[in-house]
């Protein structure tokens, strides 16, 4: 046998067929490295494609200009919520994502829905950990900012006295990083959900909170053009 061949492959194939399957090559991998497999991601790529187990995935052509980043961080926070089946039971819940517009930097948290609690809870964790955002880019959902020029949400009163600015975003393109940083959780964090047969919004957010959303930021995360 050839001496580049892996001599776990056949356990790694194994363990993908019943346990990761559906895993992309890059994630597979990564998961494999914790039950002590190293293998290098296009390596089994090219393993699964001549076992079947993965077909070649088309890239789309980019179709719009992107947005440059922001400069520094905390200079712009992205806050949107993920509505999804995050735990295969076709209940659909919330995940409150905030996305730093420099660094990609995310925290996230589980609701039932994207509620003024939520929003408020997150915001205040950001702060604690990281301080106070400059300006938040929001959607106009009713929880963010008010349909009526002559009031205010509880948001958007909030947010006045801590002296942050709300934007507003006029379509999901407008806050690409966001949508971005969803796909990434509806793709990674279902899979982990799943591994851990977690069913609820409690335990889902001790997931994220067990090193989940750092691991994501480890591996994500961009430096800011300005690192003050």
């Amino acid at each position: 046998p050839s001496n580049r061949k892996n001599p776990h492959q056949e356990t790694i194939i194994s363990l993908y067929t019943t346990k990761y399957e559906g895993f992309g090559p890059t994630l597979a991998s990564e998961y494999l490295e914790r039950e002590g497999f190293n293998i290098n991601h296009d390596t089994l790529r090219k393993l699964l494609l001549s076992k079947g187990l993965w077909k070649k995935q088309r890239k789309r052509s980019p179709y719009r200009q992107r947005r440059e980043p922001m400069e520094q961080f905390g200079e712009l926070v992205q806050i949107d919520g993920s509505i999804h089946d995050w735990f295969g039971i076709l209940k659909h819940d919330c995940l409150l994502n905030m996305v730093d517009d420099a660094t990609s930097k995310t925290q996230a948290m589980l609701d039932s829905g994207e509620t003024t609690r939520i929003v408020f809870l997150s915001i205040w964790r950001w702060i604690k950990r990281y301080g106070i955002p400059l300006a938040f880019y929001v959607d106009l959902k009713n929880v963010y900012v008010s349909p009526k020029d002559t009031s205010f949400s509880h948001v958007q009163v909030a947010c006045k006295k801590l002296g942050i600015r709300i934007i507003k975003a006029r379509s999901p393109q407008a806050k690409g990083r966001v949508e971005r940083s969803h796909a990434v959780y509806q793709d990674r964090f279902v899979k982990e959900l799943h591994l851990q047969q977690i069913k609820t919004i409690e335990g889902g957010n001790a997931v994220l909170e067990d090193g989940f959303v750092d691991a994501l930021n480890k591996k994500f995360e961009k430096p800011a053009r300005n690192p003050e």
